[in-house]
């Protein structure tokens, strides 16, 4: 009886010290590799064309956006970005009328680096490419031809932790993108929209 009971206590102890070694371990798990971003986006206007005379405005939306960690402070990431912006043209004659509105998808594929707590969160910058697609006109810009653009897509942003798998997020994107306004093979005008983005929105890693 009495060696049954060393044997017990014996056994007791283990299962002790092996809880009190698996903890700090399922601690330092890192953290999912995956990430799903959607925030609310808001993009600047821009008066830049040639000829001169167009104006786009500002956009408000919703993007979407997964991520993947590739390595300890690298991330590779595709964000998708829907706007839709109205274009006004004021003639030489100094006449504002309304040209129609245009259905963008933006799509960015970057990649990011975050200098302190990799995964886990913290600040990041990031450089890629950005894919501009028309998908629907109106007005006069529907009987013109609009071809897809790809430029250069640079970000910055923070990422703060709300849990282990939540993360509240802030950034600041540019994008190259240019509008170019066709009609029957002739090029009518090239309209740069203003690239930069503000977001803010939430993470969920998976």
């Amino acid at each position: 009886m009495r060696n049954r009971g060393i044997w017990w206590r014996a056994a007791v102890t283990a299962g002790w010290l092996a809880c009190a070694t698996a903890l700090p371990a399922q601690s330092a798990l890192p953290a999912p590799p995956w990430t799903f971003r959607s925030s609310l986006f808001l993009t600047g206007g821009s008066d830049h064309s040639t000829p001169i005379g167009y104006q786009v405005y500002s956009a408000i939306g919703l993007a979407v956006g997964l991520d993947r960690q590739v390595a300890r402070r690298l991330v590779a990431a595709l964000t998708v970005r829907p706007e839709s912006r109205e274009v006004d043209l004021t003639t030489p004659q100094g006449v504002r009328q309304r040209e129609g509105s245009l259905d963008l998808v933006v799509t960015d594929l970057t990649l990011r680096y975050q200098p302190g707590r990799g995964s886990r969160g913290g600040p990041y910058a990031g450089a890629g490419v950005s894919l501009m697609v028309a998908w629907e006109k109106s007005g006069t810009l529907d009987t013109l031809d609009i071809a897809p653009h790809v430029g250069l897509a640079l970000e910055a942003g923070v990422d703060v932790p709300l849990s282990d798998l939540i993360l509240f997020n802030v950034e600041l994107g540019w994008n190259g993108e240019q509008v170019s306004l066709d009609s029957g093979g002739e090029q009518l005008a090239e309209i740069d929209i203003d690239p930069l983005v503000l977001s803010v929105g939430l993470g969920f890693r998976f």
